[in-house]
């Protein structure tokens, strides 16, 4: 196969098969699992932290199942910069020290979006700042109590924070659509070159099984995908917006700092919401990609197909008698 990136549009069964003989595909698929939350959610620390936990082996695996079999774009990106190719894969260490390292500096925190360490966080500002409708709420909550802050824009990125969350469980669910129509179609597609074999016929005449399913669980997903770059887009420039002051006027020396914290806040979950928006917009496009390669590939096992069966069909010619 050379390279295995190179033959993810039509070596699946065939890379599945090697994968399997590496590792127990539920072991796989629930490495995977945690992998592919993590790459989704680069500024998510939690999830990182579990990704980084995997056993290093089983990481490498999972990323190349992801690739391959299941054809995720965040998947192939991440082998592509790892350099994981067929020979990686034949043996359980090989280059796993490559995948160890794209994982740390995938997730190494962004120092420029955390305060100095030794700059304490108010107590009324919540720990562990995040891109959600909840965390939103107890920090404006937390804001109007203790330092008395009133915020401006709020109830905008509120109503865009509360349409995220629906985006975020509807991607969740696509995404999950499309690797079961995948794996429906590779599950028959293999069961179609097994009986193909047992009559005696070369692949070649295999006539592809149909991916309407497929595609429309594709197109599903990456509507739902688009939809969420949008959002984060907005949240950022609606974070941008906000503003923080004080309900009266500070009546102690320091107590004007508050809305300095707040802007500070203000100014990661930006950064956040950017980053976010970036994963979104890549996985977009390969998703995109993803359908194109995967219609390529079917369009040609066709035209080898048709042109087997035209040859079968065709007699041969008995060569003339000559005196």
């Amino acid at each position: 196969m050379g390279t295995i990136i190179a033959a993810v549009a039509g070596a699946s069964a065939k890379a599945e098969e090697m994968l399997l003989e590496r590792k127990d595909k539920a072991d796989i698929e629930k490495a995977w699992k945690v992998t592919l939350k993590a790459l989704r959610n680069p500024k998510n620390r939690q999830l990182g932290l579990e990704a980084r936990k995997l056993n290093p082996s089983l990481a490498k695996f999972s990323i190349a199942w992801g690739a391959v079999v299941l054809k995720d774009p965040l998947a192939r990106d991440a082998m592509r910069a790892c350099g994981l190719t067929e020979a990686s894969l034949k043996n359980d260490n090989t280059d796993v020290n490559k995948v160890v390292q794209y994982l740390e500096t995938f997730y190494e925190d962004d120092k420029s979006l955390y305060r100095d360490s030794s700059d304490p966080v108010p107590e009324w500002i919540p720990a562990d700042a995040e891109v959600t409708l909840k965390w939103w709420s107890q920090l404006r909550l937390a804001a109007g109590k203790t330092p008395k802050l009133q915020v401006g824009n709020a109830s905008l990125l509120e109503g865009l924070l509360g349409q995220l969350m629906s985006v975020e469980e509807a991607a969740e669910r696509t995404s999950d659509a499309v690797e079961h129509e995948k794996e429906l179609f590779l599950a028959l597609r293999t069961a179609m070159e097994t009986a193909i074999k047992s009559m005696g016929v070369d692949d070649a005449a295999l006539e592809p099984p149909a991916i309407d399913d497929i595609v429309t669980a594709i197109d599903a997903h990456h509507a739902v995908v688009v939809r969420q770059f949008a959002l984060f887009t907005e949240i950022a420039a609606a974070y941008e917006g906000c503003t923080a002051t004080p309900a009266e006027p500070p009546k102690k020396p320091g107590e004007d700092a508050n809305v300095k914290e707040f802007q500070a806040v203000l100014k990661q979950l930006k950064a956040y919401a950017e980053s976010a928006a970036k994963v979104a917009q890549a996985e977009a496009k390969g998703v995109e990609t993803s359908k194109l390669a995967l219609q390529a590939s079917v369009e040609e096992m066709r035209r080898k197909a048709e042109a087997k069966a035209r040859s079968l069909k065709t007699p041969e010619k008995t060569p003339e008698k000559t005196n």
